[in-house]
């Protein structure tokens, strides 16, 4: 399991260690294209399926170790209303210690408004982004990280914050705090619905219609 947890962040974090390392370049936002956010679409659909593979035939377990519980209508319209308001004012305390900080109100990097100018361009590409966002951002660092460190540390807290701590890390090629920062709040926010309902899949629609909404909002240059 430990074994699992590690291979699973090298690959996730491959660019940025191999930076580190020297072995490759920081991508800038004028490299940004069309085909590079593609390939890093289909990356990340790899490693969802790298995940359940390995927890198959590694693990000897599902992917998910609790399955979610059938709930009515109801539930689900007030965990995305929950959700969205937890997230709505963690990000305005978040932007009030970063100003507090000396940092900008609502500052984009110019990778995310690259990003967004190319997706808003092919509607396909920025539909099939926010879904691979939502399903496989999920499974990864929810369903398998989140899970697999609480049973490491046998500490739930440690596997929301722990988890919570690399989703945000993972944000961090935007090029700014605040893209490193609010990530981390919402990580912290889905673990905890995560570690409470066990339900994935309401997650992964929040996700999917959070980053389509934020993508549509961005300044472009």
């Amino acid at each position: 399991m430990i074994a699992g947890v590690i291979t699973i962040l090298i690959i996730v974090f491959y660019r940025y260690i191999f930076q580190f390392l020297g072995i490759i370049s920081n991508r800038t936002a004028a490299q940004l294209t069309y085909q590079n956010l593609l390939y890093s679409r289909l990356f990340f659909w790899a490693i969802a399926v790298f995940l359940f593979l390995y927890a198959h035939f590694a693990e000897k377990q599902n992917l998910l170790l609790k399955r979610p519980e059938r709930r009515k209508i109801g539930f689900y319209i007030l965990s995305i209303l929950g959700i969205y308001g937890a997230i709505l004012l963690s990000g305005i305390l978040l932007m009030l210690i970063l100003k507090s900080l000396g940092y900008p109100m609502n500052q984009q990097g110019d990778y995310l408004k690259n990003m967004a100018g190319i997706l808003r361009a092919h509607p396909a590409l920025l539909l099939f982004t926010c879904i691979t966002a939502g399903i496989t951002e999920e499974i990864i660092f929810r369903g398998y990280l989140q899970q697999r460190i609480e049973l490491i540390f046998k500490s739930p807290a440690a596997g929301i914050i722990i988890s919570s701590v690399f989703f945000g890390l993972a944000h961090a090629f935007y090029g700014t705090v605040q893209q490193v920062a609010i990530p981390f709040a919402i990580g912290i926010i889905f673990s905890i619905y995560y570690f409470k309902y066990k339900n994935i899949y309401v997650l992964m629609v929040f996700h999917f219609l959070f980053d389509y909404l934020q993508l549509l909002l961005v300044h472009i240059k």
